[in-house]
């Protein structure tokens, strides 16, 4: 049972079926938003790992599935380079019949994911383009306002209703300034549901794949560790020199050098040659 309200399935289904001979449902009426929202509506107060195993025991719940799947994303500020966003997308595989947490996760460096604030229409119409309008839906609310959700309208994919809405939004805004920003629901969002298409085919290489020890699915990389070699001093860097390997349900782990053949640090990362 896939834990989802906006359409996942269109984008995760393929990949486990193809691979695992795993059959995806959607149970009905299950309200995931309880648990967070984009829009603010609903505040997450957990961690994106923990939001959706969360969300995939309320499918078994809801249905008697010992199988649940969901996934969960975060978008914010590029980590290493200013004026971009990223975002983290994560699935996981809930198993109550091996009791087992299968999960994967990878960093989308280039999502459509970006807002803006404007006073006037014409000053919003101008902006409305870089955020993928009409094809990637948007959000608009009240910068401030009677709370915080003031005027808020999602899912905009008109002309026509964008107006409407930034007309509703302006009249509830303190300052008349309107903010608007792309829709992050994946059936609302083209660019995100391609990027979890993505994460589904790795994500169903790693339930694919066995312990060495124990047998058990899911078998994958679980941490890194830190210190690879400088190029100039051979002493430890900030860098990932190894990632770590290990079994949802076993204490085994393999220890590799990184997967990219990365051997040797930036001095600049050196704390011995750049203090």
């Amino acid at each position: 049972m896939l834990a989802t309200m906006h359409g996942k399935e269109a984008a995760i289904a393929p990949s486990l079926l193809a691979k695992l001979g795993l059959a995806v449902f959607v149970p009905a009426d299950l309200d995931t938003d309880v648990l967070g929202t984009f829009s603010g509506e609903v505040p997450r107060r957990q961690g994106i790992l923990e939001t959706a195993v969360a969300k995939a025991n309320m499918a078994m719940d809801k249905t008697g599935a010992t199988i649940g799947i969901a996934s969960e994303g975060a978008y914010g500020p590029h980590p290493r380079v200013a004026f971009l966003a990223a975002g983290t997308e994560l699935m996981v595989l809930v198993d109550r019949d091996r009791n087992i947490v299968i999960h994967e996760h990878m960093v989308d460096e280039a999502p459509a994911y970006g807002s803006f604030e404007a006073s006037t229409l014409e000053e919003a119409l101008d902006q409305l383009t870089r955020l993928g309008f009409p094809q990637h839906a948007v959000m608009v609310r009240a910068v401030d306002g009677s709370g915080i959700l003031a005027g808020l309208s999602k899912g905009i994919r008109s002309h026509v209703e964008f107006e409407g809405a930034f007309g509703r939004a302006l009249t509830a805004s303190g300052s008349q300034r309107v903010i608007v920003m792309n829709d992050m629901r994946a059936d609302r969002n083209p660019t995100r549901m391609r990027f979890l298409e993505k994460l589904a085919a790795r994500f169903a290489d790693r339930i694919a794949t066995l312990c060495p020890s124990c047998g058990t699915p899911g078998f994958g990389v679980t941490g890194t560790r830190i210190g690879l070699p400088c190029e100039w001093c051979g002493g430890p860097t900030h860098l990932v020199s190894h990632e770590v390997s290990s079994c949802a349900c076993c204490d085994h782990e393999l220890v590799m050098p990184r997967s990219d053949g990365m051997r040797f640090g930036d001095p600049a990362l050196c704390p011995h040659c750049n203090p």
